[in-house]
């Protein structure tokens, strides 16, 4: 499965930052969705999973992820 490294993989390879908890659980709900789907999530659909309506808090945390080295 190239395609779940492709998009997961940082580009500098580093071990990643620590992130919050929540954050973990938005990284798991990524790739659980990845894994199911052959695709990346909308911020909609990230929320929405994570139990809130608004995309800006999924985006916020999404930022951090890639800020981090996660995503």
């Amino acid at each position: 499965m190239w395609g779940l490294k492709f998009f997961i993989m940082p580009r500098i390879i580093k071990e990643p930052s620590p992130v919050t908890s929540r954050q973990k659980v938005i990284y798991e709900v990524i790739l659980k969705y990845l894994e199911e789907n052959y695709t990346l999530p909308t911020l909609k659909e990230i929320a929405i999973e994570l139990g809130s309506k608004n995309p800006n808090m999924a985006l916020d945390h999404v930022k951090a992820l890639i800020k981090h080295g996660w995503l």
